[in-house]
């Protein structure tokens, strides 16, 4: 049990780490002026495609060569170099960009690995990165001691190899082949749910959110929700932790953005279910977890660009959440039903 936390606990510090620096240097480049809003806004886009489009590919790579933690360290390394490219912005968002994805994919193998289908742990990895991406852009905004910041990401990144370096490996279950017709209706269903969890997120209005004190609490909600739903799901099941907090978040979330501390309890709930699709979809590919991983990534990047389609062409609103939360409640419902149903099929090979 402590070899399990100490190694969740430092790929969730680096999972943290990553965001932070990748949000820091975006802040920077918008704070300093360095470009123009519609060059910046281009390089925003190119990351989010790059960060969480590319990472089924790098996830199958590390499926493939057992290369988890090897790939988390490389992931460290390039996001860092990516601040030492800070004045070639193009050039730090392709760093950034892969980084990122490369660190996400192999800690996400990791997580998964540790305690095969259970959600707690791949819960705990996840959670750091929202706060991770708050503190990065709002340390971004001060540009007086940027030397000494530099220095300081340099020091973790060091730290963190070398205590990932030292770490022993999560060991990797072998599964016997689930040979269903069911996976794929598993796995479009979960991500269709991950994609509009996605959109739904873009689209809430909180204009309060800029206040410093409201976006760290609703920041921190989030990061909780994704925490407490792994260990949640796996007490009390994955489907009625999953319906119960879309069906609680929901109506907070339709009717009462303009209340801080409703929308807290909304993005809490609505957030348990995060590590349940993560969790349901690597059990549904066991043998290519990181490529499962990936999946989800790239569902959400799909429900982003699905958003900025759709904001110059709908009415993003109160009808519009609705209709996304209930295919989102839907399509969830259904994925987990018939993943309760091939869950008893997947066995282990010693």
């Amino acid at each position: 049990m402590k070899k399990k936390l100490s190694i969740i606990i430092t790929y969730s510090i680096g999972h943290f780490y990553i965001d932070f620096v990748c949000a820091y240097v975006f802040s920077l480049l918008w704070f300093k002026q360095l470009i123009s809003p519609t060059l910046l806004g281009g390089l925003i886009i190119l990351y989010n495609v790059i960060a969480f489009g590319s990472q089924p590919i790098w996830g199958f790579l590390m499926d493939y060569y057992k290369k988890s933690k090897e790939g988390a360290i490389v992931g460290l390394l390039l996001t860092t170099f990516g601040i030492a490219l800070f004045f070639e912005p193009l050039l730090a968002t392709i760093a950034l960009s892969i980084g990122n994805a490369i660190y996400h994919a192999g800690g996400g193998i990791v997580a998964l690995n540790l305690e095969p289908s259970k959600a707690k742990y791949p819960g705990i990895y996840v959670a750091p990165g929202a706060l991770g991406l708050f503190f990065g852009a709002v340390l971004g905004r001060f540009t007086v001691g940027f030397n000494y910041v530099v220095i300081g990401i340099i020091i973790v990144c060091c730290v963190l190899v070398t205590l990932i370096s030292k770490l022993p490996k999560a060991r990797i279950e072998k599964y016997k082949n689930v040979k269903n017709h069911l996976v794929s209706v598993i796995l479009l269903l979960l991500l269709v749910s991950v994609c509009m969890r996605a959109l739904i997120g873009f689209s809430l209005c909180l204009g309060w959110k800029s206040l410093f004190c409201l976006g760290l609490l609703l920041t921190t909600a989030i990061a909780a929700g994704k925490f407490f739903g792994g260990f949640l799901a796996d007490k009390y099941g994955f489907m009625r932790v999953g319906i119960a907090g879309l069906l609680v978040a929901a109506p907070l979330l339709i009717f009462f953005q303009a209340i801080p501390w409703v929308v807290y309890i909304g993005v809490f709930c609505f957030n348990l279910v995060m590590p349940i699709t993560l969790t349901a979809v690597a059990e549904a590919l066991p043998n290519y977890k990181g490529f499962a991983f990936g999946l989800t990534t790239l569902a959400l990047i799909v429900g982003y660009m699905l958003f900025l389609i759709l904001k110059n062409n709908v009415v993003v609103g109160q009808v519009f959440t609705t209709i996304v939360i209930s295919v989102n409640l839907i399509s969830l419902y259904f994925g987990l039903k018939d993943y309760n149903k091939i869950k008893v099929l997947s066995n282990y090979i010693e």
